[in-house]
């Protein structure tokens, strides 16, 4: 079992040599509790032409667009309008029910200005918390100590 996003279940479920399903995290005291994160679009206050890049922005998030990217797998649209071509795509029983539970208890991902370090350490050192070579005490403090070095 492994905690990761729709973005990636199905090409999972597409090179799995098993069935692949989905469920809730486990619930906690506080309730079962997962975070929603993903693709953001903004308009910098330097840009040269912040009309033009609102349309371009308008058009990648429009209704169309989000459905075609869901039913050929390529996202999870953020519109609930367009939700419907994931699922269908998705063909997992229970994938609905399942998605729209996490995004009822969904929180924003909050990122550091060195989340990407952050992320990296992370995988470079998630390995010997998985193995065992290491308890999780170890690889956040090593992660830590390491984050803002850069």
């Amino acid at each position: 079992m492994g905690a990761n996003g729709p973005w990636a279940l199905l090409n999972l479920k597409n090179q799995a040599g098993f069935r692949v399903g989905l469920t809730t995290l486990p619930a906690g005291p506080d309730g079962s509790r997962t975070y929603s994160s993903g693709s953001g679009f903004g308009i910098s206050k330097s840009c040269p032409d912040p009309e033009r890049a609102f349309k371009a922005i308008t058009l990648m998030t429009a209704r169309k667009q989000l459905e075609w990217l869901g039913g050929v797998g390529r996202a999870y649209p953020s519109r609930e309008s367009a939700q419907h071509a994931w699922y269908d795509n998705a063909r997992l029983a229970g994938a609905r029910e399942v998605l729209e539970a996490a995004n009822a208890s969904a929180i924003p991902l909050r990122t550091t200005k060195h989340w990407e370090r952050v992320n990296a350490l992370l995988n470079q050192y998630g390995p010997d918390l998985f193995s065992g070579a290491s308890s999780a005490k170890q690889v956040l403090e090593q992660v830590q100590r390491q984050a803002g070095q850069d």
